[in-house]
């Protein structure tokens, strides 16, 4: 019942904000509405963004399901992990799991090795010496090469 209430008060909103963004435009270029007007952008518009909605919805489920299953085949199984968790754990932590697949910052570019870097306490980057925005305040730069550019190039950004 609760998910059939999600649904209702998700066409509502969309209904409302279409309305709302029809009419105004309407009402802006003083629009004259034929009844196929009324019945397109009232009726019909609402129902199709809503099942792009949950077609969106539904296709997002699927990747995350789908890179959780993908992480679980490449893992091994070994002795010395706990029991697997349930279904529904899995679940739970799956849209974490898909975005630390994508993670990339200054302390390591997967979620493993920025776990390391910070149970080794490695500091932020400094702020460059060279580098300064438009307000002439030192920008917190980290290259791709490391903490210090030590290719060769004349420039920092040249390492990227």
């Amino acid at each position: 019942m609760r998910q059939w209430l999600k649904g209702l008060a998700l066409l509502l909103a969309i209904t409302c904000l279409v309305w709302v963004g029809v009419l105004w435009y309407w009402q802006a270029t003083s629009r004259d509405m034929s009844p196929e007007d009324i019945v397109l952008y009232l009726g019909l518009l609402p129902l199709v963004i809503f099942g792009l909605v949950l077609l969106a919805r539904w296709s997002l489920r699927s990747a995350v399901a789908s890179a959780v299953a993908k992480e679980a085949a490449a893992q091994p199984p070994t002795s010395s992990t706990p029991a697997a968790p349930a279904a529904g754990e899995q679940e739970r932590h799956a849209p974490f799991k898909l975005l630390a697949s994508a993670l990339s910052c200054a302390a390591g570019h997967s979620a493993a090795e920025l776990v390391t870097a910070l149970a080794e306490g490695q500091p932020r980057p400094a702020p460059d010496k060279s580098l300064r925005d438009d307000e002439g305040l030192p920008v917190i730069y980290r290259d791709a090469c490391g903490a210090a550019c030590v290719c060769g190039l004349a420039h920092p950004l040249d390492c990227i």
